[in-house]
């Protein structure tokens, strides 16, 4: 059981989801050997490294106002740009969801960004994980395939922490991350914003 402790953050990671995929493996060192003059030579093909994979999501602005943000700028400049990409739903839990797994919200049962039932949850973090989204979340898929996964900022509506015999007590942790550094509390409404939680070591392990 992991307990927390409240902790102001910088004001950037407020902004993001920062998702990072580091690649794993790669060939060893070969150790040369002798082979005879007239042997035959075996040409193996070099297997490329797995590309190193950083995302990140920004929230709440519209799209002509990156041009406005110079850090934003920069990483465009320096990353992919795709110019006919579209979301499948502008609600924040909603479209957070259909990123993760790569499926509408009516494939993925989050319809909104609060549960509205304490039984059948329609949105939020309780609806991901009451339809088995953490399964299907791109971060497993990759983690099979050798990848070192982690995840930093905010989570879905509704992750956030219960109170267990007066002490604050972590939710469940999604699977599929090698690093876990959500934010916690981070609600539809702007109530939380400033009051936010982090886990308790903020950098990777």
């Amino acid at each position: 059981m992991t307990f927390l402790t409240r902790r102001r953050l910088p004001a950037w990671v407020l902004t993001a989801v920062l998702v990072v995929g580091l690649a794993v493996g790669g060939l060893p060192a070969g150790t040369p050997t002798t082979e005879p003059a007239d042997a035959p030579v075996a040409l193996a093909a070099a297997t490329p490294k797995k590309p190193s994979i950083v995302l990140i999501l920004m929230d709440d602005f519209s799209t002509e106002l990156l041009a406005t943000m110079a850090n934003g700028m920069r990483m465009k400049s320096q990353g992919a740009s795709f110019t006919n990409s579209f979301v499948a739903d502008s609600l924040c839990c909603v479209s957070r969801s259909a990123l993760l797994t790569g499926q509408y919200p009516h494939l993925n049962g989050v319809f909104t960004n609060n549960p509205n039932s304490s039984t059948n949850p329609q949105g939020g973090w309780r609806a991901f994980k009451q339809n088995g989204d953490m399964a299907t979340s791109f971060n497993v898929a990759l983690k099979s395939a050798g990848y070192y996964t982690g995840f930093m900022g905010k989570y879905l509506n509704g992750y956030d922490v219960s109170t267990v015999d007066g002490r604050k007590v972590a939710p469940e942790r999604p699977t599929g991350w090698d690093s876990w550094r959500p934010i916690y509390g981070a609600q539809s409404s702007g109530a939380t914003a400033w009051g936010w939680r982090s886990s308790p070591r903020w950098r990777w392990a």
